[in-house]
């Protein structure tokens, strides 16, 4: 189970379904955005609610609360292909002993290597990059006419800071 905007509406909540599922089970997700004076704010509604809360502190507090995990998303970078905060995933992973996996912004196979190489993560949630190349070999516009705009499936476009790769060329690259 992954909550965000319920646990901090009634963070009480993240201990009664720990207590009632497990700890493993119960992930925090945690949608940040940096703030112009440097803070780290957590957010809600894919970061569009503002919180009041630091996530380091926050981190501290689902931990202590009970949660099993943290997934940790940069709202700044997310989509962006301008590579993972660092600074944000290393100020969380070095505040909590909870798995924390880590979202937002990878753009290229270095972006991902840079993450695992600086910061202790427990996992790295990837999407662009896998997305675009799914797209790019699997490509088939036809009968979804009706579905929506789909302008951007038939215009074979892909975003020029994102990077198009396969799972096995990611895997490939980390290994080597």
């Amino acid at each position: 189970v992954s909550i965000n905007t319920s646990a901090i509406g009634n963070p009480e909540l993240i201990s009664s379904a720990a207590n009632v599922f497990g700890s493993s089970t119960i992930v925090v997700s945690i949608e940040v955005i940096k703030q112009s004076n440097g803070k780290y704010m957590a957010f809600t509604d894919n970061g569009r609610n503002v919180t009041g809360k630091e996530v380091v502190s926050w981190a501290k507090e689902v931990q202590k609360l009970g949660a099993g995990e943290i997934s940790l998303t940069s709202v700044d970078r997310e989509g962006s292909g301008k590579g993972f905060d660092l600074t944000l995933a290393k100020s969380v992973t070095e505040a909590v002993s909870i798995p924390v996996v880590v979202h937002g912004g990878a753009g290229n196979m270095k972006h991902v290597l840079d993450l695992a190489n600086e910061v202790t993560v427990s996992g790295i949630a990837i999407a662009s990059l896998f997305h675009y190349n799914y797209i790019k070999h699997n490509r088939n516009t036809e009968g979804y006419e009706e579905e929506g705009n789909i302008d951007f499936l038939k215009s074979n476009k892909i975003l020029s800071n994102i990077q198009s790769v396969s799972i096995e060329e990611l895997k490939s690259y980390l290994l080597q």
